[in-house]
């Protein structure tokens, strides 16, 4: 597990919810699988630590983050780059609404998104010519572009990165 923290300076943490998605996250990251975990399983899991439902922002925006609890809002997301950087636009309307007053991301490390895409793409071993994580979001992408944009996403963030390795896929 990997973290990076944004706008926290002055700010106390709420230390159930870090337990609560630190166990979530480690149980994650200590199982072994068929395929990597897809992200409906790790909301599954958050559901299951108290984070009830998909929260939408406005009356007419779909954007949305997948649960508050006790004012923290959370979010697990491995898909597209681009798609990425909306879930920051709801955090921060949510907050601007005072919904919430802290936040969780919840993505994958770089060298997970890299076999994410390898092993989507059928790739079952390192090639050397292989590069790449199929424009899935991580950690290390929305950290740099946190360095930017912390100056008007303010929202207390805390962002997590998933490490899975190979070694905790059971190829069939």
């Amino acid at each position: 597990m990997k973290i990076q923290e944004y706008n926290r300076e002055g700010f106390v943490k709420d230390k159930m919810a870090e337990n609560l998605i630190q166990y979530v996250v480690k149980e994650l990251e200590s199982g072994t699988y068929e395929s990597l975990p897809k992200q409906n399983v790790l909301i599954e899991r958050l559901r299951t630590a108290g984070w009830d439902h998909k929260v939408t922002i406005g009356e007419n925006c779909n954007h949305s983050i997948d649960g508050i609890l006790e004012k923290i809002g959370v979010c697990g997301y491995f898909g597209h780059q681009q798609a990425a950087f909306q879930k920051l636009l709801a955090f921060q309307s949510l907050y601007a609404d005072k919904k919430i007053k802290e936040c969780y991301y919840i993505t994958q490390t770089s060298e997970t998104a890299e076999l994410r895409h390898r092993l989507v793409s059928g790739i079952r071993q390192q090639k050397k010519s292989f590069s790449g994580n199929g424009n899935r979001i991580t950690l290390e992408g929305l950290s740099s572009a946190m360095s930017y944009y912390h100056r008007f996403i303010t929202i207390p963030m805390t962002i997590i990165g998933i490490e899975i390795t190979e070694s905790q896929i059971r190829l069939k």
